[in-house]
């Protein structure tokens, strides 16, 4: 039989003299598993994959390594009022300006930030988006963008000062649904916006008498 690595033979007889014929198969070659990591890879440090052989059992290892070219950047959008305070590289760089140029980072590292505002800030909150999505704070109130992540642009959504809260009761009530459409609209902007086109919507239907 022919093995992963070594090759096997096949032989026949002739059913009428007994002569027999031979030929050669050939090896089937390593049935491999995927790439599993026994050490990670860090700048400075050589890491280690590891595959099986699914038919034989063999094992074979390769070395991986870290780019240390920094080749991710993210822009950040500065309003009135306020800064980012970024952690990159072990050490805080703080953006102030709207001219501010892209801050590159590690693919390989995750790039956290802080949003700072000042006491002249005239919203009641703010939501970070990353490309026009909403990024959730960490427990911390920081924000991570994950490593490996291409291009991206932060901005902040300033929170308008508006009543808001949880969307759990589509009834109106004294909690605070919405006197209108009788729903309780969420804490984040565009929630909020829509909590006050329906006060005002409401508004000019009370002024003509329509309820």
């Amino acid at each position: 039989e022919p093995t992963c690595t070594d090759k096997g033979e096949e032989t026949r007889k002739c059913a009428r003299c007994d002569a027999t014929e031979t030929r050669e198969v050939a090896a089937l070659g390593h049935d491999w598993g995927a790439w599993e990591t026994v050490t990670a890879a860090e700048i400075g440090k050589d890491g280690l994959d590891r595959r099986v052989c699914a038919r034989c059992g063999v094992e074979e290892t390769r070395v991986t390594h870290v780019d240390t070219v920094k080749d991710r950047s993210v822009q950040f959008v500065v309003y009135e009022g306020m800064h980012y305070l970024v952690h990159l590289d072990g050490y805080d760089y703080t953006i102030y300006s709207k001219n501010t140029k892209a801050i590159q980072w590690y693919s390989t590292a995750p790039l956290t930030f802080e949003v700072v505002t000042d006491r002249e800030w005239k919203y009641d909150g703010f939501v970070v988006l990353v490309n026009q999505e909403e990024l959730a704070p960490n427990a911390d109130g920081s924000y991570t963008l994950p490593a490996g992540t291409n291009f991206k642009m932060i901005s902040v959504a300033p929170v308008l000062n508006l009543p808001a809260v949880d969307d759990t009761d589509p009834t109106p009530s004294g909690s605070g649904a919405c006197p209108f459409c009788g729903k309780v609209h969420p804490a984040h902007l565009w929630g909020r916006i829509v909590a006050l086109f329906h006060q005002i919507f409401y508004f000019f239907a009370r002024l003509f008498g329509k309820r």
